[in-house]
């Protein structure tokens, strides 16, 4: 990504946050879009994964920002709930008021305290998110995209593994409560053992038994990796869920087959198998077509600095075509390679530029290229 473009995509990403002055983070600015209709509110999810995505980006630079984000948690977690779930897996809020959305929807979602905890790092806000994991890690939970309900997402599993490990360590230490890192701990450990579970017989990584090819799970190795060998990014169940789904989009989408036919490097990705919401098209938070080089990488060529350098370039190019000015769209048409006519959905997603961030070669080529000197 050019310094200019990263620039530009940072600028829209900050937009979004601190909405009307409230600290929440909106889902877009867009109030009227596809069949979603209106996505200027706050989700839970979003912010959080947003919030975690901006403290990395900007460092000490985040802290006003995160500052009102995190009292804007704190209020929300201490009101009455009136859709009788519990206000920690209330997934929409409303901007500014801060208080749940009341319309139908799929609730409970139970990432939402897993991922402010990660994000947060303030103890008394994390150990209430941490002590409702802990107790109801295996509830039932709608899905990262609110369509189906479950109790073996692997979305969740692994992020809440992540967020139970760092809290325990975090209760050890600085929190000085030795029985709750002792808690955190088989939790997690509970969780570990279920994981192993979601690797299928021809070894990809599914997201439940009843939607198995999902992109949620390639969402999960980028939000919830420890760095300690369980799903790392160069393991074979990662490599071989790259491939799957790889293959899959290929075959779902005829933008890819075109890209192909032109030696366009990268895959744009949808959902999951059978997606039909809006058309069923390419996403624009799966869209890390990294995924795809990589596998390549492994399988074909040696696993080298310069190529895998290479790999994270051509990965960002199948979304460069479509997207201009930085903008963010949900969506884009499956069927047609015209930039003109190809974005799609709710415009300036908030989630969509946290992934730019997190995943963007802004840090991760230069450290790279300081070990090619």
């Amino acid at each position: 990504m050019r310094a200019f473009e990263a620039a530009e995509v940072l600028r829209l990403f900050e937009a979004n946050l601190d909405a009307e002055g409230s600290g929440e983070v909106m889902a877009s600015p867009d109030h009227a879009t596809g069949p979603g209709g209106d996505y200027y509110y706050a989700w839970a999810r979003d912010g959080a994964l947003s919030m975690h995505a901006y403290l990395q980006t900007k460092g000490a630079g985040a802290e006003e920002k995160m500052g009102k984000w995190l009292s804007w948690v704190e209020r929300s977690m201490n009101q009455p709930d009136p859709n009788d779930v519990d206000i920690l897996v209330e997934p929409k809020y409303l901007i500014p008021q801060g208080t749940p959305y009341t319309g139908g929807w799929c609730r409970p979602q139970n990432d939402g305290p897993g991922l402010r905890a990660v994000a947060g790092k303030v103890w008394e806000l994390v150990r209430r998110n941490l002590d409702w994991v802990a107790a109801n890690h295996s509830s039932e939970t709608c899905d990262l995209w609110e369509e189906v309900r479950s109790s073996d997402f692997f979305w969740n599993r692994y992020t809440m593994r992540k967020a139970l490990i760092l809290g325990s360590k975090f209760a050890a230490s600085a929190g000085k409560d030795e029985a709750r890192a002792a808690k955190y701990s088989t939790a997690a450990k509970e969780i570990e053992q279920q994981l192993g579970d979601h690797v299928d017989a021809s070894g990809y990584v599914f997201e439940s038994t009843d939607r198995r090819k999902d992109t949620a799970v390639i969402e999960a190795f980028n939000v919830g990796d420890l760095e300690d060998g369980l799903f790392g990014p160069l393991s074979t169940p990662v490599v071989r869920t790259l491939a799957t789904l790889s293959d899959l989009f290929c075959k779902s989408y005829a933008v890819n087959q075109q890209a192909a036919a032109a030696k366009t490097p990268g895959v744009l990705f949808g959902r999951y198998e059978g997606d039909s919401y809006d058309g069923g098209n390419p996403w624009g938070g799966s869209m890390d077509a990294d995924a795809n080089q990589v596998l390549h990488q492994l399988l074909g060529r040696d696993v080298t600095q310069q190529n895998l350098l290479g790999a994270g370039d051509a990965s960002l190019q199948p979304p460069g075509k479509y997207l201009t000015n930085g903008m963010h769209m949900r969506r884009m048409r499956r069927s047609t390679a015209m930039a003109a006519c190809s974005l799609k959905s709710a415009k300036d997603l908030t989630w969509n530029y946290a992934n730019g961030q997190r995943l963007s070669l802004r840090g991760a080529t230069a450290a790279a290229e300081e070990t090619l000197i």
